[in-house]
């Protein structure tokens, strides 16, 4: 809790010490698609599957030019992935989820194609910190007469609570409303590990509506 609450003090104070550079606030929030990838993903508890979620957050445009601005934010969002194994008699699913506050430091170039509407792309690394750690198992078996789920929380144990990587986006903006997609490619270990050929990443696609606010 120490390190979620020094982590969003500093996330603050660094919005907030630019801000009085920035034209535009960006409100966002949309549907989180995520998953792992690395070593023996596919195969670790089964078929490793996507996992729902959503994000939410905001972002300053700091104009550095006519086209390209730098795009500081905060961004909630979960993260994490599925397992499954399924057959005639037994269904057993694994999911890991997690939820994150992260920083993107984003430059963002537009080119406007009318008065009203341009098209974007973003990139730019972004690091964040866990907030919450949970697995669920849930386990069928019709013939056994078990259908049970199980919830726990994991309180980081075992695994890493940074989360560093680097993002990319497009989309599409009209008037103060924008549309866009988004990619995170995780670059640290979900368990901490260092070896290159071990590690295990969060990866996540995100579908994002948004709001600018002008000053």
């Amino acid at each position: 809790m120490k390190k979620i609450t020094q982590f969003s003090i500093v996330a603050l104070v660094l919005l907030f010490s630019i801000q009085a550079k920035a034209q535009k606030i960006n409100l966002t929030a949309g549907y989180t698609s995520s998953t792992w990838s690395g070593v023996d993903t596919d195969d670790l508890f089964g078929e490793k599957q996507a996992l729902a979620g959503f994000h939410a957050g905001a972002s300053i445009d700091i104009t550095l030019n006519d086209n390209l601005t730098f795009q500081p934010g905060l961004l909630f969002t979960t993260k994490g992935v599925k397992f499954g194994l399924d057959s005639d008699s037994i269904t057993l699913e694994l999911q890991y989820s997690f939820r994150y506050l992260c920083i993107p430091l984003n430059i963002k170039y537009s080119y406007e194609i009318d008065d009203d509407m341009s098209i974007f792309g973003t990139a730019g690394p972004y690091v964040g910190i866990g907030l919450t750690s949970k697995s669920k198992v849930t386990l069928e078996a019709p013939l056994l007469g078990i259908d049970d789920t199980q919830e726990m929380d994991l309180d980081w144990e075992g695994l890493n609570r940074l989360d560093f990587g680097l993002g990319f986006g497009a989309g599409v903006q009209y008037q103060a409303f924008s549309l866009g997609v988004y990619y995170d490619l995780g670059l640290t270990d979900v368990f901490g590990l260092t070896e290159g050929d071990d590690r295990i990443t969060n990866n996540a696609l995100r579908i994002s509506a948004g709001y600018t606010i002008n000053f």
